[in-house]
């Protein structure tokens, strides 16, 4: 029995770190925040970009923190925040997207791809 510890110790306890990783990555966490070495795999959450009606949203036009939370992590409730606070602006939202910037390394080029559409009426 304390033969079999030894030997199966050390790889029982990086399989179970390993799933841990992969299971917070998964579920809950970004892989910037949380996700281990997934880091290296995906872009800055911080780099999202929001738009509204087709528009560029700048940085400076939300509450740090509300674009944060909302690039990290989009909801409806972020959504309905960001529209709120963007009502003077744009008091005619038909749609607010969260784009995340993609690079390919086989063909070498820069594109983005639309993670979270929100749109306030729809039926």
């Amino acid at each position: 029995m304390i033969r079999f510890l030894k030997f199966a110790f050390i790889p029982l306890l990086i399989t179970g770190i390993a799933g841990a990783q992969l299971y917070k990555a998964q579920n809950g966490f970004t892989r910037w925040k949380g996700g281990g070495f997934g880091m290296y795999s995906e872009m800055h959450y911080n780099l999202n970009q929001i738009w509204l009606n087709d528009q560029l949203i700048e940085q400076e036009q939300l509450p740090e923190e509300l674009s944060k939370s909302f690039k990290r992590k989009p909801s409806d409730a972020h959504a309905n925040l960001i529209l709120k606070e963007l009502a003077s602006d744009f008091p005619d939202a038909e749609k607010l997207q969260l784009w995340r910037p993609t690079f390919n390394l086989e063909s070498m080029t820069y594109s983005r791809k639309l993670v979270y559409e929100y749109k306030p009426h729809a039926d």
